[in-house]
């Protein structure tokens, strides 16, 4: 048994929220680096944040416009915390 503890990325709500260490174990074990990964109902970035983090290829989509521009608002300050950290 995991235990991940829930918590909303980056202090977004959201309906389905799920934990990105949740979606990082199973990117891990199922997918390797360089690997598309697609997310039909990309709410919130927390499918394209772990890819980010794990070198994987992403695709969101979702119906809703702002969605779409929150998932790539916390996408990018994922990115930008990613190259902070690799510039130290």
């Amino acid at each position: 048994m995991w235990e991940i503890a829930t918590r909303a990325h980056y202090g977004n709500e959201h309906f389905t929220i799920f934990p990105e260490a949740l979606v990082s174990r199973i990117f891990k074990f199922a997918t390797e680096k360089g690997d598309w990964v697609l997310d039909p109902f990309a709410g919130r970035g927390t499918t394209g944040i772990p890819c980010t983090y794990l070198g994987r290829n992403f695709t969101g989509i979702d119906l809703y416009e702002e969605n779409v521009v929150r998932a790539q608002n916390n996408i990018a300050y994922a990115m930008s915390e990613i190259y902070k950290s690799n510039e130290k």
